[in-house]
């Protein structure tokens, strides 16, 4: 398996185990998980994905386009900038974004 998505419902959020299933594939999967916490909605209109360049990020952003391509629904990218950086370091960051965003349904959000 290259790729694990998984999901829970617990009534108690609080509540410290998802379970003996989700307990024994997150301790021993190798690969990469998504976790879903609670239902998918029936509708979904908008997406948003924290972004900072990272694999991670990356890894999201690339499924969070798929879904919105699935679904229709919107999608934005968060990327949180510093006040106080840089203005070389800010328009770097804001170029790279804008080279990601490549069809009308994603809309930038700094």
């Amino acid at each position: 398996v290259d790729f694990i998505a998984i999901g829970w419902h617990e009534v108690n959020r609080l509540h410290p185990s998802m379970g003996n299933v989700a307990n024994k594939v997150l301790a021993l999967a190798k690969n990469n998980i998504v976790m879903l916490n609670g239902y998918f909605p029936k509708k979904i209109e908008k997406i948003i994905v924290a972004y900072n360049s990272k694999d991670n990020s990356r890894y999201g952003l690339i499924l969070a386009k798929r879904l919105s391509k699935n679904t229709g629904a919107k999608l934005h990218i968060l990327r949180v900038i510093k006040p106080n950086a840089e203005e070389e370091k800010k328009q770097k960051i804001i170029s790279e974004l804008e080279q990601i965003i490549t069809d009308d349904k994603t809309q930038l959000i700094s």
